[in-house]
């Protein structure tokens, strides 16, 4: 999961916020930090929030359901006689 920055200027994952700004084609003077770093206190709060191991386990049940149901949706297979 990436970290995504709102700024005037860009919009996206961090990581490509920072290959832009190495590559100069966006100017590092131009990047506001405060409000980055208030955005990513932000997003960790949420992350302590949330339980990720519960919605792990809404997820495995949730993927082996749609297992179970494509299975029932699909033709049976012909077997050799």
């Amino acid at each position: 999961m990436s970290y995504k920055v709102k700024l005037n200027i860009f919009e996206g994952p961090l990581d490509l916020l920072l290959f832009l700004i190495r590559k100069e084609k966006i100017d590092i003077y131009d990047i506001p930090i405060v409000k980055i770093t208030t955005q990513y206190t932000e997003y960790m709060d949420l992350m302590q929030m949330l339980d990720l191991d519960i919605a792990g386990e809404f997820i495995v049940m949730a993927a082996t359901l749609m297992h179970i149901k494509s299975k029932l949706l699909l033709p049976p297979e012909e077997t050799e006689e």
